[in-house]
Protein backbone atom coordinates (compact mmCIF):
# COMPACT_ATOMS: atom_id res chain seq x y z
CA UNK A 1 0.00 0.00 0.00
CA UNK A 2 1.04 3.35 -0.98
CA UNK A 3 0.19 6.77 1.26
CA UNK A 4 -0.78 9.68 -0.97
CA UNK A 5 -1.66 13.16 -0.20
CA UNK A 6 -5.16 14.05 -0.38
CA UNK A 7 -5.70 17.15 -3.26
CA UNK A 8 -5.64 20.38 -1.33
CA UNK A 9 -5.31 19.17 2.20
CA UNK A 10 -2.18 19.08 3.98
CA UNK A 11 -3.81 16.97 7.06
CA UNK A 12 -5.97 14.24 4.89
CA UNK A 13 -3.76 11.30 3.38
CA UNK A 14 -5.59 8.71 0.65
CA UNK A 15 -4.92 4.69 -0.44
CA UNK A 16 -6.50 1.60 -1.66
CA UNK A 17 -7.13 -1.42 0.26
CA UNK A 18 -9.29 -4.62 0.06
CA UNK A 19 -11.85 -3.54 2.95
CA UNK A 20 -14.32 -5.60 4.59
CA UNK A 21 -16.36 -2.96 6.41
CA UNK A 22 -19.44 -3.81 5.02
CA UNK A 23 -18.63 -7.78 5.06
CA UNK A 24 -17.42 -8.89 1.74
CA UNK A 25 -14.05 -7.72 0.91
CA UNK A 26 -13.84 -4.91 -1.66
CA UNK A 27 -11.33 -2.96 -3.48
CA UNK A 28 -11.88 0.98 -1.92
CA UNK A 29 -10.26 4.32 -2.38
CA UNK A 30 -9.85 5.62 1.11
CA UNK A 31 -9.38 8.99 2.84
CA UNK A 32 -8.85 9.94 6.18
CA UNK A 33 -8.85 13.82 6.84
CA UNK A 34 -7.63 13.92 10.58
CA UNK A 35 -7.97 17.06 13.12
CA UNK A 36 -4.17 18.67 12.53
CA UNK A 37 -1.37 18.12 11.07
CA UNK A 38 0.27 16.40 14.27
CA UNK A 39 -1.96 14.25 14.31
CA UNK A 40 -1.81 13.60 10.24
CA UNK A 41 1.81 12.74 10.17
CA UNK A 42 1.72 10.22 13.27
CA UNK A 43 -0.73 8.47 11.20
CA UNK A 44 1.25 8.20 8.44
CA UNK A 45 4.82 7.38 10.36
CA UNK A 46 2.62 4.32 11.89
CA UNK A 47 1.27 3.24 8.97
CA UNK A 48 4.75 2.80 7.20
CA UNK A 49 6.30 1.75 10.70
CA UNK A 50 3.56 -1.24 10.18
CA UNK A 51 4.69 -2.05 6.41
CA UNK A 52 8.30 -1.84 7.17
CA UNK A 53 7.83 -4.47 9.98
CA UNK A 54 5.35 -6.76 7.75
CA UNK A 55 7.94 -6.67 4.86
CA UNK A 56 10.57 -7.78 7.57
CA UNK A 57 8.29 -10.90 8.57
CA UNK A 58 7.33 -11.52 4.81
CA UNK A 59 11.03 -11.97 4.07
CA UNK A 60 11.40 -14.31 7.06
CA UNK A 61 8.55 -16.54 6.51
CA UNK A 62 9.50 -16.47 2.39
CA UNK A 63 14.05 -17.21 2.89
CA UNK A 64 14.45 -13.75 2.27
CA UNK A 65 12.36 -13.25 -1.05
CA UNK A 66 9.62 -10.41 -0.39
CA UNK A 67 6.32 -11.50 -2.44
CA UNK A 68 4.74 -10.25 -5.21
CA UNK A 69 2.06 -7.49 -4.30
CA UNK A 70 -0.78 -7.85 -5.46
CA UNK A 71 -3.76 -5.05 -6.96
CA UNK A 72 -4.28 -3.04 -3.03
CA UNK A 73 -1.37 -4.06 -1.74
CA UNK A 74 -1.95 -7.91 -0.21
CA UNK A 75 0.81 -10.46 -1.24
CA UNK A 76 0.85 -13.56 -2.43
CA UNK A 77 3.00 -15.13 -0.03
CA UNK A 78 0.76 -17.78 2.75
CA UNK A 79 1.80 -15.35 5.73
CA UNK A 80 0.32 -12.64 4.50
CA UNK A 81 -2.42 -14.16 3.26
CA UNK A 82 -3.51 -15.28 6.74
CA UNK A 83 -2.58 -11.75 8.01
CA UNK A 84 -5.18 -10.77 5.57
CA UNK A 85 -7.87 -13.20 6.45
CA UNK A 86 -7.43 -12.57 10.00
CA UNK A 87 -8.00 -8.75 8.97
CA UNK A 88 -11.00 -9.60 7.73
CA UNK A 89 -12.74 -11.83 10.14
CA UNK A 90 -12.36 -8.92 12.97
CA UNK A 91 -13.36 -6.03 10.81
CA UNK A 92 -16.72 -4.07 12.33
CA UNK A 93 -19.58 -3.39 10.19
CA UNK A 94 -19.86 0.33 9.47
CA UNK A 95 -22.38 2.50 7.70
CA UNK A 96 -20.18 4.84 5.16
CA UNK A 97 -20.95 8.52 5.92
CA UNK A 98 -20.39 10.82 3.18
CA UNK A 99 -18.37 14.23 3.14
CA UNK A 100 -15.58 15.07 5.91
CA UNK A 101 -16.08 12.81 9.31
CA UNK A 102 -15.96 14.50 13.00
CA UNK A 103 -13.53 12.33 15.09
CA UNK A 104 -15.82 13.10 18.25
CA UNK A 105 -18.86 11.16 16.55
CA UNK A 106 -16.68 8.18 14.90
CA UNK A 107 -15.41 7.09 18.96
CA UNK A 108 -17.23 4.26 19.85
CA UNK A 109 -17.96 3.63 23.74
CA UNK A 110 -18.36 0.69 25.74
CA UNK A 111 -19.30 0.41 29.19
CA UNK A 112 -19.49 -3.05 31.26
CA UNK A 113 -21.01 -3.11 34.77
CA UNK A 114 -17.92 -3.15 37.56
CA UNK A 115 -20.44 -4.01 40.39
CA UNK A 116 -23.05 -7.22 39.80
CA UNK A 117 -26.11 -5.57 41.16
CA UNK A 118 -27.91 -7.80 43.48
CA UNK A 119 -31.46 -9.52 42.27
CA UNK A 120 -34.57 -7.66 43.20
CA UNK A 121 -35.83 -7.68 46.83
CA UNK A 122 -39.14 -7.40 47.89
CA UNK A 123 -39.29 -4.55 50.62
CA UNK A 124 -41.90 -5.17 53.09
CA UNK A 125 -43.60 -1.41 54.39
CA UNK A 126 -46.16 -2.25 56.60
CA UNK A 127 -48.59 -1.36 54.01
CA UNK A 128 -49.35 -4.40 52.52
CA UNK A 129 -52.94 -4.95 53.74
CA UNK A 130 -53.43 -1.28 53.79
CA UNK A 131 -55.36 0.88 51.26
CA UNK A 132 -54.28 4.87 51.10
CA UNK A 133 -57.37 6.38 51.57
CA UNK A 134 -55.64 10.23 50.87
CA UNK A 135 -52.04 11.18 49.07
CA UNK A 136 -50.80 14.24 49.08
CA UNK A 137 -47.86 15.90 48.80
CA UNK A 138 -46.78 18.13 51.26
CA UNK A 139 -43.64 19.25 54.46
CA UNK A 140 -43.97 17.49 57.63
CA UNK A 141 -42.92 20.04 60.70
CA UNK A 142 -42.27 19.02 64.30
CA UNK A 143 -42.70 21.63 67.48
CA UNK A 144 -39.92 21.68 69.35
CA UNK A 145 -40.51 22.71 72.58
CA UNK A 146 -37.50 22.97 73.48
CA UNK A 147 -36.63 26.11 71.42
CA UNK A 148 -40.42 27.15 70.93
CA UNK A 149 -40.09 26.81 66.91
CA UNK A 150 -41.39 24.70 64.06
CA UNK A 151 -38.57 22.59 62.45
CA UNK A 152 -39.09 20.66 59.15
CA UNK A 153 -39.42 17.15 59.17
CA UNK A 154 -39.22 15.88 55.61
CA UNK A 155 -40.67 16.58 52.47
CA UNK A 156 -42.79 13.63 50.45
CA UNK A 157 -46.47 12.20 50.21
CA UNK A 158 -48.50 12.45 52.70
CA UNK A 159 -50.95 9.56 53.42
CA UNK A 160 -53.45 8.20 55.15
CA UNK A 161 -53.67 4.63 55.26
CA UNK A 162 -56.86 2.55 56.17
CA UNK A 163 -56.57 -1.26 56.82
CA UNK A 164 -58.44 -3.35 54.51
CA UNK A 165 -60.87 -5.61 56.66
CA UNK A 166 -61.35 -2.68 59.66
CA UNK A 167 -62.08 0.45 60.31
CA UNK A 168 -58.51 1.28 61.73
CA UNK A 169 -56.74 4.41 60.05
CA UNK A 170 -53.08 5.72 60.64
CA UNK A 171 -50.75 8.53 59.09
CA UNK A 172 -48.03 7.67 57.10
CA UNK A 173 -45.43 10.02 55.70
CA UNK A 174 -41.94 9.12 54.35
CA UNK A 175 -39.51 11.56 53.02
CA UNK A 176 -38.20 11.65 48.89
CA UNK A 177 -35.47 9.69 47.49
CA UNK A 178 -34.45 8.44 51.24
CA UNK A 179 -37.59 6.86 52.23
CA UNK A 180 -36.85 7.39 55.91
CA UNK A 181 -40.29 7.65 58.03
CA UNK A 182 -40.86 10.71 59.36
CA UNK A 183 -44.68 10.33 60.52
CA UNK A 184 -46.29 6.78 61.52
CA UNK A 185 -49.46 7.10 63.94
CA UNK A 186 -53.01 5.85 64.61
CA UNK A 187 -55.66 8.32 64.09
CA UNK A 188 -57.62 8.47 66.71
CA UNK A 189 -61.41 9.89 67.51
CA UNK A 190 -60.15 12.19 69.88
CA UNK A 191 -57.53 13.88 68.23
CA UNK A 192 -58.56 17.78 66.70
CA UNK A 193 -57.25 19.23 63.55
CA UNK A 194 -56.14 22.87 63.88
CA UNK A 195 -55.50 25.19 60.77
CA UNK A 196 -51.81 26.45 61.44
CA UNK A 197 -51.21 30.49 61.66
CA UNK A 198 -50.69 32.53 58.63
CA UNK A 199 -51.30 29.55 56.03
CA UNK A 200 -54.57 28.20 54.71
CA UNK A 201 -53.29 24.86 53.34
CA UNK A 202 -51.27 23.63 57.04
CA UNK A 203 -52.94 21.76 59.87
CA UNK A 204 -51.77 21.22 63.39
CA UNK A 205 -52.36 18.29 65.63
CA UNK A 206 -51.15 16.44 68.30
CA UNK A 207 -50.38 12.69 68.08
CA UNK A 208 -47.91 9.85 69.84
CA UNK A 209 -46.12 9.45 66.89
CA UNK A 210 -43.44 6.24 66.16
CA UNK A 211 -41.84 7.62 63.18
CA UNK A 212 -38.49 7.61 65.36
CA UNK A 213 -38.93 3.97 66.74
CA UNK A 214 -40.44 4.70 70.55
CA UNK A 215 -43.63 6.24 70.54
CA UNK A 216 -43.26 10.15 71.36
CA UNK A 217 -45.97 12.36 72.32
CA UNK A 218 -45.18 15.22 69.34
CA UNK A 219 -47.09 18.18 67.64
CA UNK A 220 -47.32 18.13 64.09
CA UNK A 221 -47.99 20.21 61.00
CA UNK A 222 -48.30 19.26 57.39
CA UNK A 223 -48.37 22.31 54.92
CA UNK A 224 -49.86 20.55 51.45
CA UNK A 225 -49.80 21.57 47.81
CA UNK A 226 -52.45 23.76 47.97
CA UNK A 227 -55.88 24.88 50.16
CA UNK A 228 -57.85 22.67 48.00
CA UNK A 229 -55.82 19.31 48.34
CA UNK A 230 -55.50 20.46 52.23
CA UNK A 231 -59.50 20.47 52.52
CA UNK A 232 -59.66 16.72 51.37
CA UNK A 233 -56.97 16.05 53.94
CA UNK A 234 -59.16 17.07 56.73
CA UNK A 235 -61.95 15.60 55.02
CA UNK A 236 -60.55 12.32 54.85
CA UNK A 237 -59.04 12.80 58.55
CA UNK A 238 -62.77 13.79 60.00
CA UNK A 239 -64.26 11.06 58.36
CA UNK A 240 -61.61 8.22 59.57
CA UNK A 241 -62.59 9.70 63.31
CA UNK A 242 -66.15 9.51 62.43
CA UNK A 243 -65.98 6.01 61.82
CA UNK A 244 -63.19 5.32 64.41
CA UNK A 245 -66.22 6.17 67.17
CA UNK A 246 -68.90 4.13 65.55
CA UNK A 247 -66.56 1.20 66.10
CA UNK A 248 -65.72 2.45 69.20
CA UNK A 249 -69.34 2.55 70.33
CA UNK A 250 -69.96 -0.60 68.99
CA UNK A 251 -67.29 -1.90 70.64
CA UNK A 252 -68.48 -0.57 74.32
CA UNK A 253 -72.09 -1.05 73.50
CA UNK A 254 -72.64 2.78 73.43
CA UNK A 255 -70.37 4.08 75.99
CA UNK A 256 -67.16 6.23 74.81
CA UNK A 257 -64.50 5.80 76.80
CA UNK A 258 -62.38 8.99 78.26
CA UNK A 259 -59.70 10.20 75.89
CA UNK A 260 -55.73 10.52 77.34
CA UNK A 261 -53.28 12.29 76.48
CA UNK A 262 -52.07 11.89 72.26
CA UNK A 263 -55.15 11.05 71.42
CA UNK A 264 -55.78 7.49 72.77
CA UNK A 265 -58.60 6.05 74.16
CA UNK A 266 -59.00 4.09 77.06
CA UNK A 267 -62.48 3.02 76.26
CA UNK A 268 -61.88 -0.81 76.04
CA UNK A 269 -59.03 -3.63 75.20
CA UNK A 270 -59.92 -2.93 71.22
CA UNK A 271 -58.65 0.59 71.26
CA UNK A 272 -55.88 0.08 74.01
CA UNK A 273 -54.86 -2.98 71.14
CA UNK A 274 -54.68 -0.96 68.13
CA UNK A 275 -52.57 1.43 69.89
CA UNK A 276 -49.92 -1.77 71.19
CA UNK A 277 -50.22 -2.95 66.85
CA UNK A 278 -49.46 0.66 66.08
CA UNK A 279 -46.50 0.73 67.79
CA UNK A 280 -45.53 -2.77 66.84
CA UNK A 281 -45.82 -1.57 63.00
CA UNK A 282 -43.72 1.47 63.30
CA UNK A 283 -40.90 1.34 61.01
CA UNK A 284 -37.66 1.38 62.28
CA UNK A 285 -35.16 4.63 61.32
CA UNK A 286 -31.97 6.64 62.36
CA UNK A 287 -33.40 9.15 64.57
CA UNK A 288 -33.24 13.09 63.51
CA UNK A 289 -34.97 15.76 61.89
Amino acid sequence: MALHLMAGSDRAWVWHAMDAADGEPTLELLAIKFKDLTIAASFKEMFEGAQTKIRLQEAADDGGQIGSQEEGGATASSSSISHAGDGVAKATPSSKVGGEVNPEEEREFHFHPIVKLPDNVDIITGEEQEVAVFLGRGKLYRFDGGVRQWKERGVGDMKIMKEEETDVYRIVMRRDQIHKVCANHYITSSMALHPMAGSDRAWVWHAMDAADGEPTSEQLAIKLKDPSIAASFKEMFEEAQTKIRLQEAADDGGQTGTPEEGGATASSSSSTSRAEDGVAKATPSSKGD
